[in-house]
């Protein structure tokens, strides 16, 4: 992991102290702060952008008026990893709407911090291209899809924001309501638009079990065997939209979900 620049927000001493001597011992650049009101002082004196804020999620604040929205206004760029206690569904929603890239659960391991800032710094760098890419050749294009009312517009501005990063992207939305289309839009408008657009339907594709089609599997052949790739590695760096997620296994949704994190 290259050396970044990273300012660590939360309001436990020993969680500060112990993250900030760990990644100073890294290599990294590092600032702690607190409280809010300090962090964001922090971030008003900066010479320079932050690669990344590491933030406890009872300090983010109101979405609209907190320190994250302080954020986006003075140092867009900067990636974002959300510190929740306990790892609760309710706090990992609470940490998308705050538009973190990565969320760490409470405790996590040296380890974990690590992977948690990785990925974070890989968003970075994908969403810094895009942004160059945008800038330069003006390559987004969501104009031909028709954003009617507050309700869609409000979606094509999450649209705007998510395409240029590596997030996973949950779609809901009954029959017809143009899910596949929104995930067209959405890798048009991204790096991965030069790389396939895979669309599988779990519903409907069974002619093999689905975990051996999403995640491949091996045909016993006489001289040797012969390995088949799934969809996940078919799809390389492009898309994979994945149609009635509902009707996969929890055992196939948990090797799923743990795909999606490790990728």
């Amino acid at each position: 992991m290259n050396p970044a620049r990273i300012l660590i927000v939360d309001d436990e001493l020993a969680v500060v102290q112990g993250c900030s001597k760990f990644l100073t011992k890294a290599g990294h650049v590092v600032d702690t702060a607190l409280t809010p009101v300090e962090a964001v002082r922090r971030i008003e004196e900066a010479d320079q952008e932050y690669d990344v804020l590491i933030l406890d999620l009872k300090l983010a604040g109101d979405p609209e008026e907190g320190l994250l929205k302080k954020l986006r206004k003075l140092q867009p760029d900067t990636a974002v990893v959300i510190i929740i206690g306990p790892a609760t569904v309710a706090a990992a929603f609470e940490t998308l709407e705050a538009g973190s890239h990565q969320h760490l659960p409470k405790p996590f391991t040296n380890d974990d911090l690590t992977a948690a800032l990785d990925r974070a710094l890989s968003n970075r760098t994908i969403l810094l291209q895009a942004k160059q890419a945008r800038e330069d050749e003006n390559l987004i294009d969501l104009d031909e899809l028709i954003w009617l009312g507050p309700g869609m517009q409000k979606t094509a501005r999450m649209v705007s924001r998510v395409a240029p990063t590596g997030s996973s992207v949950l779609i809901i939305g009954a029959p017809g309501t143009g899910k596949m289309s929104l995930a067209q839009a959405i890798h048009r408008a991204s790096p991965r638009r030069l790389h396939p657009l895979i669309i599988f339907n779990t519903r409907l594709n069974r002619e093999r079990p689905i975990s051996e089609q999403l995640f491949g599997y091996v045909i016993k052949e006489a001289r040797r065997d012969k390995y088949i790739p799934g969809k996940i590695e078919e799809t390389g760096g492009g898309t994979l939209y994945l149609s009635e997620i509902v009707d996969l296994s929890i055992v196939d949704q948990a090797r799923l979900l743990d795909a999606m994190r490790k990728r």
